[in-house]
């Protein structure tokens, strides 16, 4: 490993600033040395290090999680990340992958993955900055679940939620208020818990845009997830939605057939493109009236803003959606109203549906008879 890098996985590790300019040799060893052992053991000798090589710790320090866990003869054996997991109840397996690949665990002194096997008598250090690597917290919120079980669940999502955290967003989401739904006993300020309480973690297996509503799946496990993810790869779940666009569509069932990619240049990013990835979509007509269609939109592939982009590139973009050159209204009028899927366990057919929301039908209420009649697709002429 070359010098630069060894120095800024020790700088970034230690919340360190460098005052000093240039390191020689002997110096560089040296900064080998603490880098590899344990950071939690050699407190004063790193503190003497940092005073030869003016190195000055930041306030940031104050902030970062250390904890030490020995490890007992019931949990040899144990993988670590699994070990882990139930400790650290506010970090998802994923950040929990990260945290271990920037040396934030070590075992007796030493980095490790996540697949190691503990032994008795294993010191295990944790050293996490939560302000660089953000937990996810458990916030309560009023959710409609349409349909559950042991596995899975299905929640009504409403306009305006994300369906997990982003960059720049990391509270009010679907995930946040499902972590404190099946664990209220979790708390934010938890971020490491000795009784190591199990912890049900949101799989998620799609997503709907911000201001998209209607039905989103969620698996309680991982084996759940990996099963339906399956199935979803062989395109054995079929998810429709009812969107009012402008202009007006043809009778009976058609299909959009356009590439769709990133666009780097062009706001949006993304947009129908020769060179994009193959994406198609049906599309039916439920009412036509005023310049206006309410339809029924069903994706064979899942790319970003599929739907939104295949009407648009009709020239009959989804009301509400200015992004892609509709006119402004309430809301977008795009809402997920039915999945249907093969249970993972039983194998037997479940289908989901979301009643459109009261701001959806506010649009164009005449459009909207109770219940829904819908064609089969197979009968497209």
């Amino acid at each position: 490993m070359r010098r630069f890098e060894i120095l800024s996985r020790f700088i970034s590790r230690c919340r360190l600033t460098v005052s000093a300019s240039r390191i020689s040799v002997l110096e560089y060893q040296l900064l080998c040395k603490v880098f590899l052992s344990n950071y939690a053991s050699f407190s004063a000798r790193i503190a003497q290090f940092c005073y030869r090589f003016h190195l000055r710790v930041s306030d940031n320090r104050k902030h970062v999680v250390e904890q030490r866990f020995l490890v007992t003869e019931t949990d040899a054996r144990m993988r670590l990340d699994a070990y882990l997991a139930p400790r650290l109840p506010l970090l998802s397996g994923t950040k929990l992958r990260v945290l271990l690949m920037q040396s934030g665990v070590l075992r007796n002194g030493l980095r490790v993955t996540g697949g190691d096997r503990l032994r008795p008598g294993d010191v295990v250090d944790i050293c996490w900055d939560p302000s660089r690597l953000p937990p996810l917290f458990p916030e309560p919120y009023s959710l409609s679940i349409l349909w559950e079980d042991a596995l899975l669940v299905a929640v009504d999502k409403p306009a305006g939620m994300l369906v997990h955290p982003t960059m720049g967003v990391k509270r009010g989401t679907l995930a946040n208020a499902l972590l404190a739904l099946w664990n209220p006993w979790l708390r934010e300020e938890l971020l490491v818990d000795e009784s190591a309480t199990p912890v049900i973690w949101p799989h998620f297996l799609h997503r709907l845009d911000r201001e998209t509503s209607g039905v989103v799946l969620v698996a309680r496990n991982r084996e759940s997830a990996s099963r339906l993810g399956k199935q979803w790869a062989a395109r054995g779940v079929r998810k429709q939605y009812l969107a009012i666009m402008e202009g007006r569509l043809p009778a009976g069932w058609s299909m959009v057939d356009a590439p769709i990619g990133r666009v780097a240049d062009t706001a949006p990013h993304w947009q129908a493109t020769p060179g994009g990835m193959s994406a198609q979509s049906y599309l039916y007509p439920l009412a036509c009236e005023a310049g206006l269609t309410l339809a029924l939109l069903e994706p064979v592939t899942g790319r970003t803003n599929q739907l939104r982009i295949h009407t648009a590139s009709l020239g009959r973009p989804i009301v509400g959606d200015v992004a892609y050159g509709a006119t402004a209204a309430g809301r977008l009028c795009l809402h997920a109203w039915r999945l249907m899927f093969n249970h993972p366990q039983c194998d037997s057919m479940v289908t989901v549906e979301a009643p459109p929301p009261s701001a959806f039908q506010q649009q164009w209420p005449a459009a909207f008879p109770s219940p829904l009649s819908v064609p089969d697709r197979s009968a497209r002429g």
